[in-house]
């Protein structure tokens, strides 16, 4: 026997972990906008003007989320493009990684509607998108560092120092939306410089031309 059949169900087990991390995600980005409807059902009789007055910090929790999901959606596709293999930590760590995005909605909806001088809202929804980045981080060094898991021909995405840069940004942005509860959620602008970094680094690691 070749083996080709227990590669095949690697193979198969690989697509099934996909579609059902596309699922999930696409699940709790639709949950992401319940609570703008139940609004409508809370406000009766109110104008259009009204309800998106009463649910404009909703709007914006939701907007911004969402745009986090799709972002971790990316990530996630990238990263597994091209395995073919599935391990048992791949498999534990995409199932940390899926908990995040499901769990995501809640802290969503706790800065939609908690004082913005309350420090734990930004502070759990910070850390959801901390421990949910860390687990993709781990799953991409693990896919990295393990060839046999790869197509041959597949497109290798060797480079973890954005990944790692964005973790370290998060947990700044975490420590300091605990120590300064009056920054909240504006500590996530640090990941604006995020990108920025990682080009620095990359330039840096680069070797000196002859």
């Amino acid at each position: 026997m070749d083996g080709s059949g227990d590669g095949g169900a690697r193979s198969r087990d690989v697509t099934r972990l996909v579609n059902l991390s596309d699922a999930v995600v696409a699940i709790a980005a639709t949950l992401l906008v319940l609570p703008l409807v139940d609004q409508i059902d809370a406000m009766p009789g109110a104008t259009v003007a009204e309800m998106l007055g009463e649910a404009g910090q909703q709007f914006g929790a939701f907007v911004l989320s969402f745009v986090v999901v799709g972002r971790f959606w990316l990530v996630h596709h990238t990263v597994f493009n091209g395995v073919r293999e599935m391990t048992g930590t791949i498999f534990w760590l995409n199932l940390v990684w899926l908990i995040g995005i499901v769990f995501l909605p809640y802290p969503t909806e706790l800065i939609g509607v908690v004082d913005s001088d309350d420090v734990w809202a930004p502070v759990l929804y910070i850390g959801t998108l901390a421990v949910t980045t860390l687990a993709g981080l781990a799953m991409h060094a693990v896919i990295a560092r393990s060839p046999q898991v790869r197509a041959p021909g597949a497109v290798e995405h060797h480079d973890l120092v954005p990944g790692v840069v964005t973790v370290v940004t998060m947990l700044v942005a975490l420590v300091l939306a605990l120590a300064v509860p009056a920054v909240g959620m504006w500590s996530l602008l640090l990941l604006v410089a995020a990108p920025l970094v990682s080009r620095v680094l990359a330039r840096g690691r680069r070797p000196a031309p002859a």
